[in-house]
This record gives C-alpha cells, structure tokens and sequence, in this order.
C-alpha cells in the first residue's frame, strides 16, 4: 500500500461550514485523508516567506480538486498555527486565516448574516494563543458592534498592520455575479477583485468552477491589466500514479473500500482522471463491494454529474444569440461523431473549456469530451432537445446536411426506423464499425451533401429527376462507419 496522504482532523474547523465532500469523506469519524497536492505547498510558502504575496485564481475542469487543495492549504495554516500556540518550535510565522468555502450561499444572505457569520468563522480559526491575533479577535468578539461593525472595524484593523493574512475563497465567481446586485454594505464586496487584501501582507486565493472565465466580458473589471493569465493556476486532473493514492486512502476508510489494479486503470481511462468520478464509484462500492465499473447506477450518476453542466451552458446563452447557435451546432457535431471534432479556434470553445465538459485534444486543435461520461450527457441532451437542435441546424443552409445526418443517427439509436434491424453495434465508438440492415421492401441510396444543398440536381442526376419511391431507405455517406445489408456491402 502506498503510504503517502494527507491526514486532515476537521476539529480544527469547528463552526466552519465545509463543503459535504469532506465531511461525507470522514463519516462518523474527523479524520479525512486526501491526495497530495504540489499546489498547496506553493501556496503556503507564498504566504509565509513572500514580503507582498501575489495573488492566486484556481482553474480547472469540473470536480478536479480546487476545493481540496483550498481545504489542504487551510489545514496547513491552521497546523502551524497551533503548533504556535502550544509554545512548540516552528520556523514560521503565524498567519491569520479567513477560509470562505460556502461564497454560493452566503452571497444570498443579507449583509448582517453575511457578516455574522464571517467573524464566527475568523473567530473559531483564530482564537488561539498568538499575540499577534488578539488585536483582531477582540473587535470581533465585541458585543458593542453589530456584526456588519465588527467587519468594517477588522478591516481597517488589518490594512493598517503588517499581519500576515491568508483569504481562501471557494466559488469565488458567486462572489463576482453578484457583485453589481450586492448592497454595498455586505462584507463579500471586499472579495470580488483579485486585487483584494487585508494588509500589505496578505495573500488572495481564490477557486472558481469550471463555468468561470477570466476573459468573458462581463469578469475583465475583476483582473486590472494582465493579472487574468498571470495570476490563474490551472489545476490538472489526477494521474494515474496519484489515482492509486486515492484508491490506497479508500482502502483505509470505514468502511473499506477495496479496488485491484486492473479496476482503477479502466477507472482512469473512464473518468479522465476526475477524482470527483472516482469518488461517485467509490462511494457505490462502500456501499456494496460487489459493485463493478459496469454497474449502471454510478454511471448514471457521472452522467447527470455532466448533463447538469450542458443545462448550465445552454441557460445562460441568449436564445436568439450567435453563441447559442454555435452551441447547437457544436453539440450536433459532437453527437454525430462521424464529423469533424469542435475547433479549439471557435467562438465557443473557451465556453467549452471553462464548462469542464470538453478539453484540447493532443494537436490542441479541436476539442474533445473530458471522458466517456461527457459524450452521453451530450447523447442525452440532444436526444432530449432533438427538434430545437434539427430546426436550427435545417434553417441554416450551412448546416442543413447536418440536419439530415442528425436526424438519421437519432433514428438508428432509438431504433424507431421500422422493419430495420440493427446490429453489431451502437455507434458510439470511433473505429470502424460494422452494422447489418435487415430491410424489407426497402430501395437504399446513400446520399450526400449535394442533396440537402439541391435537391433537384440531386435527383436529376442520380434518379432521372423522378421522385424516389415509397420505400426508399435515404442513408447520408459517413466516413468512419461500414454498413451492411443482406445484399452487398456499402462503405459510408
């Protein structure tokens, strides 16, 4: 077994909420074990050595690992801090922690429980035994103020001391939505810009999802000059070497969870090295040991894990925008497969990137789904919104030829096509496949784009311009499928 994790015991948050993955982590225990992460060791050094630490945004794909390695650095302070408190020897100094993990919700609360609750949280990780704290912790423990007065006076406190001061902020991109509706008096304001500090030596760490990009117009006030590229941390999905971490730290949770090697590679391979997939199978299998990799309920759950985002993504456009089009149209060819991949040059695919549902393939030319999870959350949703997707793509003469395509392929998977069997596979893949079409009664022509450009011309020349026959099967040419019929094979 690989002994190499972090041990975090959560009494070191006591009043503080914690997103539920960590406290699910620890069952009826207070002790969660996470993988390493380098990211976390930078972070805390920065704060500790540099005179004036620069700013930090955590990126990443969807269920990566930003909120785990706020959640490490956090602990780290806090670990120092105590060992402060205690009279023990450290060679570094004491950092006053403010560790926002729920922005989501407390920018929906008003300005008084907002800021009732950030002193409770400063409170509860900073009472200790540290001189250069007590300043701080009495403003906030006097019941003179009101809560949004204690706020206001800490952080006047703070930008006029030399207190080294970290601010870890979950979902920080709440934070930024909100900012124009927020009233002025509640306490998030003072986070909605990276540029935010409480004192000359205080460090700004915020993670984002996957839904958040820097360079969308409406977030460009948030980064002064060219502080968006070069304060972003990008953070990378698992490897497999740090996957088999993970599966040596399930195999010490209660209860155990036991995963050989041959399951945790097919895992990688599915998952795409997202721990949070890896935590859904896991947390199947404590439940049941016998469950496999084959087993439907946690495939389902990946997969709404990704419908839900293509629902976000598709929300948030303007029905009538370009945007919106582009998205339909990228979604098409995604479900069709048979086409050409997204283009990482479109005008969509930052939107792409940051949902966390596509990624830059090896040429990083086009994009690709981040795992086989994210290509049937897309089969899903076209399946779903079917008619709002041909209509769109049938108005548009560029695209009508897809159209076509679509609609044939939504028919091959659903089986509707009558007297037509269809076997040797699903045409989900992306090597060639071969399929038999057991027709009866039924004349096939393969058709091309000739025929959803100019249908006349198509007809002159391939059937005399007569009309086809009732009963003639009208299959577009693919380049990456074979199928077969009882009389002869077609190449398509």
């Amino acid at each position: 077994m690989t002994n190499v994790n972090v041990s975090i015991d959560l009494v070191l948050f006591k009043d503080v909420t914690l997103p539920a993955v960590f406290t699910q982590a620890a069952g009826n225990g207070h002790v969660i074990d996470l993988i390493p992460r380098t990211l976390t060791s930078d972070l805390v050094h920065s704060v500790m050595l540099q005179i004036s630490p620069s700013p930090v945004y955590l990126t990443g794909l969807g269920g990566v690992g930003k909120s785990s390695i706020l959640f490490m650095t956090a602990a780290s302070i806090l670990q120092n801090n105590n060992k402060i408190s205690v009279g023990s020897s450290s060679s570094q100094p004491p950092v006053l922690l403010l560790y926002i993990s729920d922005s989501g919700d407390l920018v929906k609360q008003s300005p008084a429980i907002a800021a009732a609750r950030l002193c409770t949280m400063i409170t509860s990780l900073n009472s200790l035994n540290i001189p250069q704290f007590h300043s701080a912790i009495s403003i906030l423990k006097d019941e003179n103020l009101s809560y949004i007065e204690r706020w206001n006076q800490l952080c006047i406190e703070l930008s006029a001391s030399l207190l080294r001061t970290l601010i870890l902020v979950d979902e920080w991109n709440a934070i930024i939505d909100a900012h124009s509706t927020l009233p002025v008096e509640h306490p998030l304001r003072n986070f909605s810009s990276i540029t935010s500090k409480l004192g000359a030596m205080s460090k700004f760490v915020g993670a984002v999802s996957s839904s958040f990009s820097p360079l969308d117009i409406y977030a460009r006030r948030v980064f002064p000059d060219a502080y968006a590229e070069r304060c972003g941390r990008d953070v990378a999905p698992l490897t497999l070497n740090e996957l088999k971490i993970l599966r040596d730290i399930w195999a010490q949770r209660v209860p155990q969870v036991i995963v050989d090697d041959p399951t945790i590679i097919t895992l990688y391979d599915l998952s795409g090295g997202i721990p949070r997939i890896c935590e859904i199978f896991a947390a199947e299998k404590a439940k049941d040991p016998n469950i496999t990799l084959s087993n439907p309920a946690w495939q389902q759950q990946c997969t709404n894990n990704y419908h839900r985002r293509i629902l976000s993504l598709g929300n948030i456009l303007p029905p009538e925008n370009n945007l919106m089009l582009q998205f339909l149209r990228e979604t098409a060819l995604l479900y069709l497969r048979s086409r050409e991949l997204p283009s990482a040059a479109s005008e969509f695919a930052s939107h792409w990137l940051n949902s966390g549902l596509l990624k830059y393939d090896t040429s990083m030319k086009f994009l690709v789904p981040v795992n086989i999870f994210v290509s049937t959350a897309i089969d899903n949703y076209v399946c779903t919104d079917q008619m709002v997707l041909l209509r769109n793509l049938h108005q548009d003469n560029a695209t009508r030829w897809w159209a076509i395509e679509l609609f044939f392929f939504l028919q091959l998977r659903s089986s509707n096509l009558s007297n037509i069997l269809f076997t040797g596979t699903d045409l989900r893949g992306t090597n060639y496949k071969n399929f038999q079409i057991d027709h009866v009664g039924l004349n096939v022509v393969e058709v091309d784009e000739e025929f959803a450009a100019d249908p006349v011309g198509f007809l002159n020349k391939h059937n005399g311009g007569q009309p086809f026959l009732v009963g003639t099967l009208l299959i577009p040419k693919w380049t990456l499928y074979r199928w077969t019929s009882r009389a002869s094979t077609y190449i398509c």
